[in-house]
């Protein structure tokens, strides 16, 4: 998790979550846990825990601070450069806030999936026959 790449991810899941839950407290559910595994994961980054110390290397930062700032090997073509051995509360405060916007991709895709779901639930399935009404309101194949 980074802060470049976890509004994408955070919205793709809320897709995911706004298209295949089946009912607002399944979807409700879903979004805490979701919550709960990027602001745990990417808070434990910033902070450098030991138990995730494993992971930096691996995606090709020095540090859980310096991917959550770099994104490592996965920066999309973005050239970062951020120190991230500087430590300060100015960018304490612009990283909680970022933390903070966490939920808002999140419902941003969320909205995104039950607009998808919605819209394909109107038009008809693929390979089914198209229909047209006539005038007497029978439906009746057009192909």
């Amino acid at each position: 998790m980074s802060f470049l790449l976890d509004p994408g991810l955070l919205v793709a899941t809320g897709v995911g979550i706004g298209a295949l839950a089946p009912d607002e407290t399944s979807a409700s559910v879903a979004e805490a846990g979701t919550m709960a595994l990027f602001w745990g994961v990417s808070t434990s980054l910033w902070q450098d825990r030991r138990w995730i110390a494993w992971a930096p290397p691996l995606l090709g930062s020095e540090s859980g601070r310096d991917f959550m700032l770099n994104s490592g090997k996965l920066n999309l073509g973005v050239p970062l450069h951020f120190d991230a051995a500087k430590r300060g509360r100015r960018r304490e405060v612009v990283a909680a806030v970022v933390f903070a916007t966490y939920p808002v991709w999140l419902h941003l895709g969320r909205r995104l999936g039950r607009a998808l779901r919605a819209r394909v639930q109107r038009e008809p399935a693929s390979g089914s026959p198209a229909l047209g009404t006539t005038e007497h309101g029978r439906q009746e194949s057009v192909l």
